[in-house]
């Protein structure tokens, strides 16, 4: 065939199909003509969406819906947990569309003197609530919040088990019915789930309330296919259970720790006694502030093992810890170095770490979250300043967050630090970035109301 006859042909064939009249809108159901794989897609892809599917569904795309609305549950209250328990007991199919689960009762983790769980008065029973873990096979992600005993069901080693793709589990709970939350005893089941990579424990309860008690070993590394875990709790007024439990981890590339013990010593040896260090790719960790210095550790050497990391993230002051964080920060081979909320950074330091002759060599990135600051409402958006009822007088909006600079790490030098880093080459980020320029922002706010009478007409 010619070039010209298929220039000739093409564009007839446009003009006939668009000639062609289209059917109108039926009743017809053309979704349950479709592969099954393809119809899956497409309820999942419609229940994440706000628009429902407008079109008449047939009762053989029914379990396609139903699996879309039991993909993901959420519970609140044991009273939830109780009534799906019996709506599994109805119909046994329901478990199985489940992939994400996650029950969350209140939880006051900052209760003295240890965290206080909401009450739990023992329903759905012990029975009920296996049953319904036993049969939701299929769940990939796990997540308890604030009950021990829906936290202990689900770590025994029938219901483990029953989990042949769990992939991530986070529970975050006082356990106050175990003497040792940390005896590697209690994670046993945990073996028999082969595809779990993450595994998050947050138990919080004060130092008093642990105790350590004999142990019954585990097999050699029962937790070689876990790669992210995360720590939270006691650690160091539990040391031998820790340190038992942490060292049945030989294939972590992630890893976060912060010991929230007011005698906090336990990280530097957690961090020496990982098994495969040069695996390493993410470290974040944290500790109280301990109020003794006189014996303080030596993370240089412990960082050297490190051969590997990515990046690091400080959780809090470590000042306490070490005499020199900055030099000991040198030996690791990172490309990030994030600071949260609770750490103190000094920019003097900080400039010596990226710049001049002790330029860390691998650096590219800092993120600088210990300081916070937001611009709230504006007078000048809505036309008028704040009226504060308690003092009868104009103020700026309450909803401005104020970043508390330091003396080691203010405004003016942060400002000067970001065009050195910029000069170096270095991406610097963070809340305390976001935080420049809100107070000039405040105290323009402080002028507007000098244009405002002080008090307010009575019949507003």
């Amino acid at each position: 065939m010619s070039d010209q006859k298929v220039r000739r042909t093409f564009p007839a064939s446009l003009y006939s199909a668009a000639d062609f009249p289209l059917p109108l809108q039926s009743n017809r159901d053309y979704l349950s003509h479709l592969p099954s794989e393809l119809l899956e897609e497409i309820f999942h892809h419609a229940h994440d969406s706000s628009l429902p599917l407008t079109v008449p569904l047939s009762k053989s795309l029914l379990p396609f819906q139903r699996r879309q609305l039991f993909r993901s549950i959420e519970v609140h209250s044991y009273e939830s947990l109780d009534n799906l328990c019996t709506i599994a007991r109805s119909d046994c199919k329901i478990p199985t569309y489940a992939r994400q689960f996650r029950f969350e009762v209140d939880y006051d983790k900052a209760a003295d003197p240890i965290a206080q769980e909401s009450e739990d008065l023992g329903s759905p029973s012990n029975s009920a609530v296996e049953r319904f873990f036993r049969q939701t096979s299929n769940l990939q992600t796990i997540e308890t919040n604030g009950s021990t005993r829906i936290s202990l069901l689900l770590l025994s080693p029938p219901v483990m088990s029953s989990f042949r793709r769990l992939e991530s589990l986070d529970i975050s709970s006082t356990l106050h019915s175990l003497p040792d939350p940390f005896s590697p005893s209690h994670y046993s089941g945990l073996q028999s789930c082969s595809t779990l990579h993450s595994l998050s424990l947050t138990i919080l309860r004060n130092s008093p309330s642990i105790e350590n008690s004999a142990q019954t070993e585990l097999d050699s590394k029962p937790f070689a296919n876990i790669r992210q875990l995360q720590l939270i709790g006691t650690l160091s007024s539990n040391e031998p259970s820790v340190r038992r439990f942490f060292s049945s981890f030989d294939s972590l590339s992630t890893l976060s720790l912060f010991d929230t013990s007011y005698t906090s010593s336990l990280i530097q040896k957690l961090l020496e006694a990982l098994p495969a260090p040069h695996h390493l790719d993410i470290l974040n960790f944290g500790c109280r502030p301990r109020l003794d210095t006189s014996n303080r550790g030596d993370l240089a050497r412990c960082f050297k093992s490190f051969t590997r990391l990515r990046a690091l993230t400080l959780l809090s002051d470590f000042s306490s810890f070490t005499s020199d964080l900055y030099s000991d920060l040198r030996v690791l081979p990172i490309e990030i170095l994030q600071f949260a909320s609770k750490a103190c950074v000094s920019i003097d330091r900080l400039t010596s770490l990226i710049s001049g002759p002790t330029k860390h060599s691998t650096l590219k990135s800092i993120g600088l979250n210990q300081i916070k600051g937001r611009i709230g409402t504006s007078i000048r958006d809505v036309g008028e300043p704040y009226w504060d009822d308690l003092v009868s007088e104009w103020r700026p909006y309450p909803d401005w967050e104020l970043p508390m600079w330091t003396e080691a790490f203010d405004e003016e030098r942060l400002v000067e630090f970001l065009a050195i880093a910029k000069k170096q080459g270095l991406i610097v980020g963070g809340s305390a970035v976001d935080a420049i320029g809100v107070l000039a922002e405040r105290e323009e706010e402080w002028r507007l109301l000098e244009g405002f009478v002080p008090e307010r007409d009575e019949s507003d």
